[in-house]
Order: C-alpha cells, then sequence, then structure tokens
C-alpha cells in the first residue's frame, strides 16, 4: 500500500516535476533526437509547459548517424530525456530482459526523488515496475492505458506457443494495473473498450485522445463534395494484421463488382505489405490501389488527406489512431471500425461506424457516401468540429484538472 502523498512540491516555481514512462523509442546522434513518428511526441513535450521539469523516461538508442524516415524531436529546455535500454517491439524487448529490467529498475530509482508526480504507459514491464516504486514511496501516480494490447497481439502473431507465452506475459503485467485503477488511480484511456475493461466502484477512469501535432494544419473551411469524378478513398495504417486493410481490399472490390469508380490510396509501411499487395492483384483491384508506402507526417501526407474524398479504417484492435485524428483535421468524412475509441470520437453522427471484420457493411458505407454528396459535406463540417476538440492545449488541461482532482496538492489545476 502506497503511503500518503507528501506536500509541498519540492519544485521552487510551485509547479510539479513530473516523471513519465513512455514505450515510445527514440534515436540520439551525438544529442541529436530523433523517432520514426515524432509527432506523437507532441503532447507529451507539450507537458513542459505545465511543470517545473518533466522527465521522459523512455527506450533511447544511441547511434553513429541518422536513420532514414526518422524526424527530429526537439525537446523544449524544461524537458529532459532519460535514456533506458533500447528495444523497439515486443520481441526485441523479450530478447533483452534480463538487460533492460535491472538497468531500467536501476534508472529509475536513482531519479524518482526528484519527481512529485509519476505518470507510465500500462500494463508494459518498465511501467509497471515505475509504478510500484513511485506508489512505494507515496508520490502520486496516473496511468495511460493505450489500445487493447491482448487483443492486437492475437492479431499480430500466429497461433502457437509463442503467442501463448506473449499473452500469458501481457495478462501478468496487467494484473497490479487493474489494482491500482480498482484503488482509484486517475487512469487515462481513449474509448468505451477500455472503460469498460477496467470499470469498477472506485474507478477514476477519464477519455484522453491523442492531440493534434501543433504543427498539423486543420483545414480553414469543411470540404465541398467534388462531383463527376471517381471516388478517392484514403487510408493510412500500419500494414499489419489488426488494421484490417484485408477487408478494405475486399469492400473495393465489391465496389467495383457494383460498378463503382472507386480508387484508394494505403499509405503506410509494415510487416503485411508484400501479402497485401498480392491480395490486392487477386481480388482484381490492383489497378484501384495504390500503395503510397510509408508517408512521412508533414506536407506529404496533408496533401495525400486533401487529394482524397473519405478516410476509412476498418481497423480489428485500436485505442485511436492519430491517424483518424489528422483525417478529421483536414475535413475527411470517416468511416471506421467499431473498435476502441473511434466510435465515441465520431458519435453523434460524426462519422460512419460499422462492425469490424464486415466488408459487405464497409462497401456499404462507402456506397452510401458515393450517393450522397450532401452527407459528405455535412460529415466533412463535423470532422472539423471533432478536430477542434483535439487542440493539444484542450487535452492538456482535461489531465491536469483530473489530476488536480485526485491529488489536490499537485495545485495542478492552476494555469
Amino acid at each position: 500500500m502506497s503511503r500518503p502523498y507528501p506536500p509541498p512540491i519540492a519544485a521552487r516555481d510551485g509547479r510539479p516535476r513530473l516523471g513519465l514512462f513512455l514505450n515510445m523509442p527514440m534515436l540520439d546522434v551525438d544529442g541529436d533526437l530523433s523517432a520514426r513518428y515524432p509527432h506523437l511526441f507532441d503532447f507529451f513535450l507539450s507537458l513542459g509547459a505545465h511543470t517545473s521539469v518533466t522527465w521522459l523516461c523512455l527506450p533511447l538508442l544511441r547511434a553513429d548517424g541518422p536513420r532514414p524516415g526518422y524526424g527530429p524531436v526537439e525537446p523544449p529546455p524544461n524537458v529532459r530525456i532519460l535514456g533506458l535500454p533500447h528495444w523497439s517491439s515486443a520481441a526485441s524487448l523479450a530478447r533483452r530482459v534480463l538487460l533492460i529490467v535491472p538497468v531500467s529498475l536501476w534508472r529509475i530509482a536513482r531519479n524518482l526523488r526528484h519527481w512529485d508526480v509519476v505518470g507510465a504507459v500500462v500494463p508494459s514491464i518498465v511501467g509497471d515496475m515505475l509504478v510500484f516504486c513511485a506508489r512505494a514511496s507515496g508520490r502520486p501516480v496516473f496511468l495511460l492505458v493505450r489500445g487493447e494490447k491482448q487483443r492486437t497481439l492475437s492479431w499480430m502473431m500466429s497461433p502457437g506457443l509463442r503467442r501463448r507465452r506473449y499473452l500469458l506475459a501481457l495478462r501478468l503485467m496487467e494484473r497490479p494495473v487493474r489494482r491500482w485503477v480498482a484503488a482509484g488511480v486517475p487512469t487515462f484511456v481513449a474509448g468505451d473498450e477500455l472503460r469498460e475493461r477496467y470499470v469498477g466502484p472506485d474507478a477514476r477512469i477519464y477519455d484522453l485522445y491523442p492531440a493534434l501535432s501543433r504543427d498539423f494544419p486543420m483545414a480553414p473551411t469543411a470540404r465541398r463534395a467534388r462531383g463527376g469524378r471517381l471516388l478517392q478513398l484514403i487510408t493510412v495504417a500500419r500494414l499489419s494484421p489488426e488494421k484490417g486493410i484485408d477487408d478494405l481490399l475486399e469492400a473495393v472490390e465489391l465496389l467495383a463488382r457494383d460498378g463503382r469508380d472507386v480508387r484508394l490510396v494505403v499509405a503506410g509501411d509494415g510487416p503485411d505489405a508484400g501479402r497485401l499487395r498480392g491480395l490486392a492483384a487477386a481480388r482484381g483491384v490492383a489497378e484501384r490501389v495504390r500503395f503510397a508506402g510509408f508517408v512521412p507526417h508533414g506536407p506529404e501526407l496533408v496533401a495525400l488527406l486533401d487529394d482524397a474524398d473519405v478516410f476509412v479504417l476498418p481497423s480489428r484492435s485500436e485505442g485511436l489512431p492519430h491517424s483518424l485524428v489528422e483525417a478529421l483535421a483536414r475535413g475527411l468524412p470517416a468511416i471506421v471500425s467499431d473498435v476502441g475509441g473511434m466510435p465515441r470520437l465520431l458519435a453523434g453522427g460524426a462519422g460512419v461506424v460499422v462492425a469490424q471484420q464486415r466488408p459487405d457493411e464497409l462497401a456499404r458505407a462507402v456506397a452510401a457516401l458515393d450517393d450522397d454528396p450532401g452527407e459528405r459535406e455535412r460529415l466533412s463540417a463535423r470532422s472539423l468540429e471533432v478536430a477542434g476538440r483535439l487542440a493539444p492545449e484542450a487535452q492538456l488541461t482535461e489531465l491536469r484538472a483530473r489530476l488536480s482532482e485526485a491529488y489536490p496538492a499537485l495545485g495542478w489545476g492552476e494555469p
């Protein structure tokens, strides 16, 4: 059991000092930081404006030179990086666990006294360790639960002993998380599925959606439906089984059979890229589908989104993807599956939600928007409304307010 949190805040300016674990790897080349998806760090870097100092604890790889496809990460002066032994996947974590666990524990123990409040992405080995240590030392903690990891892993890995071992490890890591949530530790999730998974009489569970990157441009106005032309679909996703791109390709085939002039751009890369290209050919839609590969966050991605008419993401397992938020910010009508935080985000007619693994429903939803330009225009306006609520400051205000309710001594409700 954790001891009561001892006020006051130790920082001289009265703002808390934050230690936050993220399972998001970075690259360090002579002090220059970069990441595969640098925009995913924007929300967490923004915390620096509301703390005396923020420490991001994460896997860090020191390298001799930059890597293709990586973009710069530029922390503000009061955001510091506590590098942990590097891993980039569950497999690499498993291979190096005997190094990662003791070194991470040692570095956390050395720095814990510098933090007034601790947050962690859980369930995860290092995140769980950090929360254990923080609670044992009487510090306030909060949890970030992102996505349904067990279901995602079930889609990503083939059946067999290896998958059973990984699922067992996830269940073991989730046990303390359930206890902490039940004890009232503030927990931030994305969507109803995770709310229902951890619900309890004393649970403090709040929605926290991934904020738009500060440099990602919002479309100034809703888009006008373009008539007399083919319907351009786009999906932006990692090409792996849990994203349901198979279902989208089958839906394109069904639409083609129906005589509809539909094209699809698939932006992303991943282990399923070759198989999906082959599947598009086998279904006879290779000429209708363009695999754009990995598209860096920036003008090229914005241009692809702006050239499309409808965004589609038929995931089989999901938290709340940045790709959906960014599509909404460009005023794209969205069709998504009923998993993760996507249905709640698009509730009230802000988008089209279909059952997962139902290509026929997906095709009917696309056809309905193809037939109704006015509905596409209405959904474009609603997309911009939803995206406007996901501005970084709005999400940061929500986080601070909820933590101030749980830990009044933090004073984090103050601007």
